[in-house]
């Protein structure tokens, strides 16, 4: 076991493979810490489609876009506070008070949408007033527009008015509270031509966000009657839909591609795993039922493995989930596809081990232990499995890349797990997503791709190492 160990230790495929297969174990098992997430959920968006990772800002072409804003305007100058959250501002009989929040935007026109919005509750001293707010915007170069006006009627809030209104309370005046967004409502909607309403959350941004620079939102409380008036209002909460996210940017969705690729590795290797250990059992006891007792069941068994490898793998795997699945087969996919794999691909390992029990059988251990009355079966327990050990052990190793690549296969077509994340299906939904951004997301695309070639490859040289330590010639 020493010298097994040292010569394991002393490759440096073996360490490298070792630190990679344990890297993607680690990022796996953190996967768990996200519960129940599921990234295709609408609630998982956490920032807008094709967001570049948050370090990807360092190219030039990335560097001026927005990450994800949420934050609570200041306003620049002193006012009351009714709470922690809440201004309270009197105006006084026929008068005007006018409120900023400056908006200092380091990025360029956030394209994935942007939120301003404020709840309010006026307080009149008599049941008939006239008020009105009016909100507006200040752009870097001092150009200012009129966004919205709030003028209550009966209790409701009205936009795209430029009237005034009033209160007409009979009894008794109960506060209301309304919400501005002015994402949403806006009077240049219905200033912009018809053509151009329909582009109204792109053409808005850009026409309220140009460039870089200090803007300002203005609040105007206009008190035109004979009494005071006292308006309370929350601070306004300004939130942008970033297009730059994480490690990994994100989807087509705007959910996080960390996340997908984090469960993606645990359900790859989850199924890589099972299915390597369940055909390598399986081509295990064929293997060596064929070359411990040769003849006939040889002969037979031979037979059956060469046809299972004459026939194209993925096709047959493809066929046949399909006709078990429509047949209303009750098994979840994930195993179904293990079990299909594993049935499929277990000649190849049969045929390894068999060529190795042929070499044991004939071996002088062998003679002796049947000359000293022991059964087959005891013979193959005691002598054939654990000569084996180190070639099942490297196979296993080596199976998992083919496990890898033909369910990765699967999911990119679209035939395989489709409700939870994969590599394969990542690779599939990216290359199938129609979108002028698309052939851009790279860090959709590569993640995925450098896995599966990260993790095949160091299965495949863990394998190698194996046979290296356990060669009796070494």
């Amino acid at each position: 076991m020493n010298r097994t160990l040292k010569v394991l230790i002393s490759q440096k495929s073996f360490i490298v493979s070792v630190v990679l297969i344990g890297s993607i174990v680690g990022l796996a098992l953190y996967s768990l810490t996200f519960g129940n997430y599921n990234p295709y959920n609408p609630s998982s968006v956490v920032a807008g489609r094709f967001a570049v990772p948050a370090w990807a800002t360092i190219f030039p072409q990335y560097k001026d876009l927005p990450p994800d804003i949420s934050k609570y305007l200041t306003p620049s100058m002193p006012i009351k506070q009714y709470n922690s959250t809440s201004y309270d501002v009197i105006v006084a009989p026929n008068s005007e008070k006018v409120i900023n929040f400056p908006i200092d935007w380091k990025y360029t026109t956030p394209k994935c949408g942007f939120e301003i919005s404020f709840n309010l509750k006026p307080i009149v001293e008599c049941s008939k007033q006239f008020f009105m707010i009016n909100t507006t915007w200040t752009l870097p170069n001092g150009t200012s527009y009129d966004l919205a006006t709030l003028m209550p009627s009966s209790y409701s809030i009205y936009y795209f008015s430029t009237y005034y209104c009033f209160i007409q309370v009979n009894k008794t005046f109960d506060m209301y509270y309304g919400t501005l967004r002015l994402i949403c409502h806006s009077v240049y909607l219905c200033s912009l031509p018809i053509e151009q309403r329909t582009v109204y959350s792109v053409y808005l941004p850009l026409l309220m966000f140009p460039k870089e620079g200090l803007y300002n939102l203005s609040l105007i409380i206009i008190n035109n009657s004979s009494k005071p008036l006292t308006i309370i209002f929350t601070r306004p909460h300004f939130s942008v839909i970033g297009e730059t996210y994480g490690l990994l940017g994100t989807d087509d969705n705007g959910a996080p591609v960390f996340k997908e690729f984090a469960i993606g590795a645990r359900l790859d290797l989850e199924i890589a795993l099972f299915a390597s250990v369940l055909i390598v059992l399986i081509g295990a006891v064929f293997g060596m039922i064929s070359g411990y007792y040769g003849g006939k069941i040889d002969l037979s068994i031979v037979g059956l493995t060469d046809f299972f490898l004459l026939i194209p793998g993925l096709p047959l795997l493809i066929a046949l989930e399909t006709a078990l699945i429509k047949s209303g087969i009750h098994m979840s996919k994930l195993l179904l596809i293990i079990i299909l794999i594993s049935i499929l691909s277990w000649p190849g390992t049969s045929r390894i081990i068999r060529s190795q029990t042929l070499s044991i059988r004939n071996r002088t251990f062998i003679e002796a232990s049947r000359a000293l009355g022991l059964n087959n079966l005891r013979i193959i327990a005691r002598h054939v499995v654990p000569n084996l050990i180190p070639i099942i052990a490297a196979q296993v190793a080596y199976d998992v890349p083919t496990v890898i690549l033909i369910e990765s296969g699967l999911d990119f077509l679209g035939l395989g797990i489709l409700c939870y994340p994969t590599w394969g299906n990542m690779l599939g939904f990216a290359s199938h997503t129609v979108s002028s951004a698309n052939g851009f997301a790279w860090w959709w695309v590569l993640p995925p791709g450098i896995g599966i070639i990260v993790l095949s490859a160091a299965f495949f040289y863990l394998g190698n190492a194996f046979i290296k330590a356990f060669s009796p010639s070494e």
